[in-house]
């Protein structure tokens, strides 16, 4: 998650254009795994029936912490990107762009969570990276999943994004 956040950070700093896209290129390979954390949540029930009662309080807010992590971290790496490309260069259906690109961020969950692809992968194993990307294309359950976490990326990056964290 803290990759992302770090990649945003240089995209939004550096003055050369070539940098700034590289910079974004690699930003986009890392920022699903800011919100990634969210999905871990799925790990909860079947560890807490293996603790004890008096751990299990501990365990909840140990997942209630990562999640709140993922949220900031992902709202933070958006904003950065939102400040860096659109914003400076005063598009005019922004919001659309970022609606879009939380939707590839909601594909880039599913070949994480789902297709176990990892970010670094696109650099290392890129057949791989295209095969599981078009078992993904290829799948309804994958489709609707990529919907269903887009929907989920978007409802939190806007929700969180109200209460202007990072402008």
């Amino acid at each position: 998650a803290v990759v992302a956040v770090v990649f945003g950070m240089f995209m939004y700093s550096t003055n050369s254009t070539l940098l700034k896209y590289l910079n974004a290129f690699i930003w986009l390979l890392f920022v699903p795994n800011t919100i990634y954390l969210f999905t871990d949540i799925i790990h909860l029930p079947e560890q807490i029936l293996t603790l004890d009662s008096s751990f299990r309080f501990l365990l909840v807010v140990q997942y209630l912490i990562l999640t709140f992590i993922g949220a900031i971290t992902f709202v933070f790496a958006m904003t950065l990107f939102e400040k860096t490309f659109l914003k400076k260069h005063k598009f005019k259906h922004h919001n659309l762009i970022l609606i879009l690109l939380n939707f590839v961020i909601g594909f880039g969950l599913v070949l994480g969570r789902i297709q176990r692809t990892n970010s670094w992968e696109v650099f290392t194993n890129i057949p791989k990276v295209a095969s599981d990307s078009f078992g993904i294309l290829m799948s309804a359950e994958l489709i609707f999943l990529v919907i269903f976490f887009g929907v989920l990326c978007n409802s939190t990056y806007f929700s969180l994004n109200k209460f202007k964290l990072f402008k």
